[in-house]
């Protein structure tokens, strides 16, 4: 048998670096050239066969999937170590009949180790955008919730003349025996698993979260999103900070010490329901957000099982990398007395009527002004700056250069819900088939709510007393219509 021609060993490192088994070919050795070019091919067909067996059409959806995730994952990592061996191999293959002088295989190894640094680093990355997704989802689905401390309610009635806490039951500081129920609310589970058939209830969160987990982390902002995925139709229903007499679920503690009702504005119950666990069920972390679905539920008779809470002050950061929104404002707004960042200015807001262009700034301002207007306005305002930021937001735009990490920073920080990671794909999904152009839009107002002023604003403070009943009617009324 004739002997084979001298080979470059890094020659043979480098063509085994591009593509495994090329720098065996090159050798002249066929078989193992074969066997080394083989396997990455089958493990390529069988991550393609993995994502197109998940049932899904659309490559998002699968890349934000926490198990297809993983996979990739595992796939790069097995990439780089078999191709890592692929380069050695070669080499040392080479090197077996080319010795050449000590000064050769000097550079030749120095070469080597260069080309492995390269393969690393490749491999890094195209891992970390993986990784970034991976940890954006792990951020942001947090059934946890927000670790923030509890506070004193004291802190509250501070800043709310209005708040009164009265409670027929043991005091805050007491630590009574609980029942055997109440002790099996001290952990909370994770939201129920959807099926993907039956209506899904999510409650938007806003809240002023400059001061999170102090006593003015007041949830402005909360509209249940009710999707039907059978037709594709979705319901918006927005209820008014200033709403008091929240019904309670009867299997609360807090329905029996509260008289069945929350009686203070439903934008302080977070912040309530965290400083009273013998009152409240859940742990201290999800105990705030537990109370807000569960009184919205109740006032709606919806099963509202999963919340997505945002930092309002982060909403602005939200829209301007989004590089602002249109919309289109019905009345115009005029504020004489808009809170500057830190509470302690006025500013003078004015916003004419018809479609404009607004950067994060004007968007807030425009979706949280209250003064000049009522709170049932203010409640269509955030409806309709929310739709606004969802119809003007495409894929295309999110994976705009500086858009996409940009936002994810947003999301990591200011983002929570309960939406466990391994339905997000089917969600995505479901967005997708949503007719928004069906949409209903339902903002609480008269004749479902009575107001009681003492004396009424602008000079004195007011109350939204709701109606259940009433309430509860407007919204199954809603969601039977053609858009709901």
């Amino acid at each position: 048998m004739a002997e084979r021609p001298v080979r470059s060993a890094f020659a043979a490192a480098l063509l085994s670096f591009l593509l495994p088994g090329l720098g065996h070919a090159y050798l002249g050795r066929w078989m193992r050239a074969i066997a080394w070019a083989a396997l990455p091919f089958v493990a390529m067909a069988a991550t393609v066969g993995l994502a197109v067996g998940s049932g899904s059409g659309d490559v998002l959806e699968v890349l934000i999937d926490p198990a297809m995730l993983g996979i990739i994952l595992g796939v790069i990592v097995f990439d780089a170590i078999y191709r890592g061996l692929a380069v050695i191999d070669a080499y040392l293959l080479a090197s077996d009949r080319h010795v050449g002088s000590t000064m050769a295989r000097t550079l030749s190894r120095a070469a080597l180790l260069a080309l492995m640094v390269v393969l690393v680093a490749s491999h890094v990355a195209v891992a970390q955008p993986v990784l970034l997704v991976a940890d954006t989802i792990d951020a942001i689905v947090d059934n946890a919730g927000d670790d923030s401390e509890i506070v004193d309610l004291d802190e509250l009635a501070a800043i709310d003349e209005d708040f009164v806490l009265r409670v027929a039951g043991p005091s805050p500081g007491a630590t009574p025996e609980p029942a055997p129920s109440e002790a099996a609310e001290k952990t909370t589970p994770a939201a129920p698993e959807w099926n993907g058939r039956e209506r899904l209830n999510i409650l938007l969160i806003g809240a002023d979260g400059g001061r999170q987990g102090g006593s003015s982390y007041l949830t402005d902002t909360l509209i249940t999103v009710s999707i039907d995925p059978k037709s594709g139709r979705i319901a918006f229903i927005s209820l008014p900070r200033d709403t008091t007499g929240m019904p309670l679920p009867q299997a609360w503690a807090a329905h029996r010490a509260l008289g069945g009702r929350y009686d203070n504005k439903v934008n302080t119950l977070y912040t309530v329901a965290r400083g009273r666990p013998d009152l409240f069920p859940g742990n201290d972390r999800q105990r705030g957000y537990r109370a807000l679905m569960g009184a919205l539920g109740e006032l709606y008779g919806l099963d509202i099982s999963r919340y997505v809470a945002v930092d309002l002050n982060s909403f602005r950061s939200i829209v301007n990398t989004l590089g602002g929104v249109i919309v289109d404002v019905q009345l115009p707004v005029m504020d004489q007395g808009y809170p500057t960042d830190d509470g302690r200015g006025k500013l003078k807001l004015y916003v004419s009527p018809g479609m404009t262009r607004m950067n994060g700034q004007e968007a807030l301002a425009y979706a949280r002004s209250r003064h000049a207007s009522s709170d049932f306005d203010r409640s269509a305002r955030q409806q309709r700056v929310v739709m606004s930021v969802r119809d003007q937001t495409d894929i295309d735009n999110l994976l705009a250069p500086g858009v996409l990490n940009g936002l994810i920073s947003q999301l990591k920080r200011d983002v929570k819900t309960n939406i466990p990671a391994k339905e997000i794909p089917k969600l995505l999904s479901l967005a997708r088939r949503i007719d928004l152009d069906k949409r209903r839009a339902l903002v609480l107002g008269p004749p479902t709510y009575s107001t009681e002023c003492y004396p009424c604003p602008p000079d004195g403070l007011y109350r939204l007393q709701a109606d259940v009943s009433a309430i509860r009617q407007a919204a199954k009324s809603i969601l039977k219509k053609r858009g709901g």
